[in-house]
């Protein structure tokens, strides 16, 4: 659906992204053209999710040829994120203990999905970016 906006052109001030864009894949070109498109001139994507240092790259690469100009310089976010992953982390276990006895069984796998990539984004091997872009 984000390479594919069914929106008309020129059609929002602002577009928030929050921790979808790393699902996109290939679409990832696509999602940035299709944000270009939709954002009025003047308008802004404010941005946030997970990369590895090449991924980001390409990020800054296809908003780049997309016409959005990087309007402040990126912030790694790891420390924060990783500082809200222990603070839910016990509400998770307090859920799963209540949780049917099949859901229970499967506890590990589901702690994976509550923090993935917790291992990666300690050791900087992935990088939590925050940004924002403006249409130009």
């Amino acid at each position: 659906m984000a390479e594919k906006l069914p929106f008309a052109d020129c059609s929002f001030d602002i577009i928030i992204n929050v921790e979808s864009s790393h699902c996109y894949g290939e679409g990832e070109i696509e999602f940035f053209h299709e944000v270009s498109r939709v954002l009025k001139k003047g308008g802004y994507l404010c941005w946030t999710d997970i990369r590895t240092s090449k991924g980001l790259k390409l990020t800054l690469e296809y908003a780049e040829n997309s016409k959005l100009k990087l309007i402040s310089p990126l912030t790694k976010i790891n420390k924060q994120i990783l500082r809200g992953i222990k603070k839910t982390s016990s509400r998770y276990e307090l859920l799963l203990e209540r949780a049917p006895f099949w859901i229970r069984i499967f506890g590990n796998n589901f702690r994976k999905v509550f923090a993935p990539n917790r291992e990666k984004l300690e050791n900087g091997e992935h990088l939590y970016m925050l940004g924002c872009w403006q249409k130009s």
